[in-house]
């Protein structure tokens, strides 16, 4: 499990690994909202985390649009980290695939494309919530 934002009480949140995957599904579909993520041209912050956070909740996990941000800023610092500790070694940077799909940048790490691509169950179980 990973931790996140402080809850009410003070502790942490936890996500779980089919949560953080299916963010990651969320946000492989909708990564053209995220990569403008820093121009917040057209409120798109607010209304991409706010469907992140539906998502979730009609698969049964509660975390609220503010908690699906920072877990995705928290992702991508640990990402960037990591590739940075890694100097092109090959070692395992968990998620790899999936950000890197997301943020489009496979070309600044390898020559060879590796995206696993999601199959088109899992694409269409996604669009059910949007």
């Amino acid at each position: 499990m990973d931790i996140g934002l402080l809850n009410c009480k003070g502790k942490y949140f936890r996500w779980d690994d089919d949560a953080v995957k299916l963010l990651l599904l969320f946000l492989i579909v909708r990564k053209d909202a995220v990569r403008h993520l820093g121009s917040n041209r057209g409120n798109i912050k607010p209304k991409l985390w706010s469907e992140a956070s539906d998502v979730l909740l009609n698969s049964g996990h509660h975390y609220s649009p503010r908690q699906c941000s920072v877990k995705w800023n928290n992702i991508k610092a640990k990402f960037k980290d990591d590739m940075v500790k890694s100097c092109n070694n090959p070692i395992q940077v968990r998620y790899k695939t999936e950000i890197e799909e997301i943020l489009g940048r496979s070309h600044y790490y390898s020559g060879i494309n590796k995206y696993r691509r999601w199959d088109d169950g899992a694409i269409k179980l996604l669009f059910l919530f949007l």
